[in-house]
């Protein structure tokens, strides 16, 4: 009896001892499980925090047009399968203007199934991405293009078979920018008007208002070394209203030199400066509408004697009309009600 009540006591013993051990076993390993844990989720935080640092520190530089051209390229193929780029176009560029770079670039896609064109513009920051509407078949630029750099050097360094006015020496964009200190250039890249190619604008900053280029130099898309053009003369339309039945006729009294509709701009607003209708010249061509362009020689340039008939449906009491070639204002006319009254 005795000896079984030992036993028991015994066994009771062993049991609290090795639940103690394991208790003490199961502590230490608690303990330690959490402070791996936690100092994982401080080296996270910590790489986190250092993250967040270096992006806060971080210094973005401009870039060339093609340095993001790929990634442009596949956003628009995750768009639709089919797209292809058929225009590159940039921000200002100034500064060094050789290295081709600045802080925004345009890249505008056609998708043949889709009929639409896709534009993904690249910032320092960010990129945005935006479906445009229906749009005729345009010309593919091929990954083949030749990058800012090279067309900007190009064009800085070539020597033309007829020189430029005297003011511009031999006519090149050095020569440009050795005259105007306050030079910029922008640069687009298609095959809209012509074979595809880069068309380089200089202009100098301070010289009027409305920015226009005052030298055009145009370079094959995919051969650096091929000087297509250059222009002397800054794009200039003189514009005159007249009341019209239905509206009003706004006619070219001058314009030098003639321009593709194609690259011609138009906007329409409202005397509350609300947007009516933009667009290329050419797609209000004999249209129906708010706006319609009639083209008296049938070149599709914007010519002298050619007509603009703005409806009055839309814009009874005025009307603001733009045109810009290549993002530069051309020409510009206000209409007010008082002014001028429809019929």
């Amino acid at each position: 009896m005795h000896t079984r009540k030992r036993y028991i006591v015994l066994s009771l013993v062993v049991v609290i001892i090795t639940g103690s051990l394991m208790g003490f076993v199961l502590q230490q390993y608690l303990k330690e499980n959490p402070k791996e844990e936690n100092e994982n989720i401080n080296n996270n935080n910590q790489n986190s925090s250092n993250q967040n640092n270096s992006n806060s520190n971080q210094t973005f530089t401009n870039f060339t047009a093609k340095e993001k051209y790929y990634l442009t390229k596949q956003k628009a193929e995750t768009w639709c399968s089919d797209a292809y780029l058929v225009r590159v176009s940039s921000d200002v560029i100034t500064g060094n203007i050789t290295e081709g770079k600045c802080s925004k670039w345009n890249y505008e896609f056609y998708s043949p199934s889709k009929k639409k064109t896709y534009d993904v513009s690249v910032t320092l920051t960010k990129v945005v991405c935006t479906e445009k509407g229906s749009s005729e078949n345009l010309p593919e630029i091929t990954d083949e293009w030749i990058d800012s750099p090279d067309a900007l050097m190009s064009a800085d360094t070539f020597e033309p078979d007829e020189p430029g006015p005297d003011e511009f020496g031999n006519g090149n964009g050095s020569d440009f920018r050795r005259l105007y200190q306050n030079c910029a250039v922008k640069a687009v890249l298609d095959g809209w008007s012509g074979p595809i190619g880069w068309r380089l604008y200089y202009y100098c900053t301070q010289q009027t208002t409305d920015i226009s280029p005052g030298l055009i130099i145009i370079i094959d898309g995919y051969n650096a070394t091929k000087i297509w053009g250059v222009t002397w003369q800054q794009p200039h339309v003189e514009l005159h209203v007249n009341d019209s039945a239905g509206g009003w006729t706004v006619s070219v009294l001058q314009i030098a030199p003639d321009l593709d509709a194609h690259l011609v701009n138009y906007t329409l607003l409202n005397n509350q400066n609300n947007m009516i209708s933009s667009g290329t010249l050419i797609s209000i061509k004999n249209a129906t509408g708010d706006i319609t362009w009639k083209d008296k020689d049938a070149n599709e340039k914007l010519s002298q004697n050619d007509e603009l008939f703005v409806s009055n449906a839309s814009c009874q009491d005025g009307f603001t009309l733009r045109l810009e070639y290549e993002e530069f204002v051309i020409g510009e006319i206000n209409v007010k009600q008082t002014s001028l009254s429809p019929n």
